[in-house]
């Protein structure tokens, strides 16, 4: 077994991934959502209806859009990875 042992993770991943919403950060994600490319945002749209539908409502998906333009937006050298979206959507998934 690699990484955090198993009997750990439900107690620590929710102390990782979780963040105080703040005003600087929420103007911040505003910000870098902003700067994503059209072509990320075309293709996160396509990748939204694929990660995880039977798990993902409206919501969920609506955070899961914000998080991947933002991050997008904040690595442009990079912009959208597929297959990220299944990434982003675990911490969406435990609630945090």
């Amino acid at each position: 077994e690699t990484g955090t042992p198993l009997r750990y993770r439900h107690h620590l991943w929710p102390r990782w991934w979780s963040s105080k919403s703040t005003p600087e950060l929420r103007e911040s994600m505003e910000v870098w959502q902003q700067r994503s490319r059209a072509t990320c945002t075309r293709q996160i749209e396509c990748d939204l209806a694929r990660t995880m539908p039977e798990y993902l409502g409206g919501e969920e998906q609506s955070s899961l859009r914000r998080i991947l333009r933002a991050c997008a937006g904040r690595h442009p050298e990079v912009g959208y990875c597929q297959g990220e979206s299944f990434l982003a959507a675990v911490p969406l998934l435990l609630g945090l």
